[in-house]
């Protein structure tokens, strides 16, 4: 891995490190996702996982770090009089080399619970600029919408997910796959894995959360100030 490399995926480690610790601070078995969130393994500390994905001999494949990342919740107020909604982020990691540079997708689910009780995901895939010039590449960190962990997966849900929810019936995958995943392709204002990083924290906390969850990774890099818009808010208030 090369020097330039090397410092940004150190960047990477330093915004999921700290992600990390005030997700463990937030942490809580009591919300009616977790049960959901059981169902997939869990990563534990990202940066370590990243860490180790470092040494692996062959990077030129996309490589998924082993579990996924259970991210402290999100509230946002409910529509048409209904009362707030709590969300459980999910999130999977893959990496691979290519071109000369580390590339990453990171798959965010939001987890909550319907009013029967219910859960259910809704996701975006967060990609690095697609290193290939294909007619259909992306050459631009970019967020797409996805109904699937994976192409061939069902919704996401493990096969057993729906029978302990209470029916494969409550939420058909057919119905759901009718959402575009390829396009819109939404550009993001980031250039490096670290800014990726930022990028979907601000777009699941806000600026003025994720530069809080930042603290000292923020005040140390450019980028991340203006990401979260920094140099334009006032965060004392």
């Amino acid at each position: 891995m090369s020097s330039s490399e090397s410092k940004e995926l150190k960047k990477l480690l330093a915004v999921m490190g700290a992600w990390y610790a005030a997700s463990e601070a937030d942490a809580t078995t009591r919300d009616a996702a977790a049960d959901f969130r059981s169902l997939f393994g869990s990563l534990g500390d990202p940066a370590r996982a990243l860490k180790s994905w470092s040494h692996i001999a062959n990077k030129k494949s996309w490589s998924a770090l082993p579990g996924y990342f259970s991210a402290m919740s999100v509230t946002t107020p409910g529509r048409d009089e209904q009362g707030e909604q709590t969300y459980w982020p999910l999130i999977g990691i893959q990496l691979r080399e290519q071109g000369g540079a580390v590339q990453m997708m990171m798959r965010v689910v939001l987890c909550a619970s319907d009013a029967d009780g219910s859960v259910d995901g809704w996701g975006w895939r967060f990609d690095s600029a697609d290193a290939d010039q294909g007619a259909n590449s992306h050459p631009y960190a970019h967020v797409q919408h996805i109904t699937t962990w994976e192409s061939q997966s069902q919704g996401f849900r493990l096969p057993e997910l729906g029978a302990a929810m209470g029916g494969e019936d409550l939420h058909p995958a057919e119905v759901r796959k009718t959402t575009p995943e390829t396009k819109p392709a939404m550009p993001l204002a980031c250039n490096d894995l670290g800014g990726l990083a930022v990028a979907v924290m601000i777009s699941i906390y806000g600026a003025r959360r994720t530069a809080n969850i930042l603290g000292a990774v923020a005040q140390a890099d450019d980028q991340f100030l203006a990401l979260c818009g920094r140099s334009k808010l006032d965060f004392s208030d």
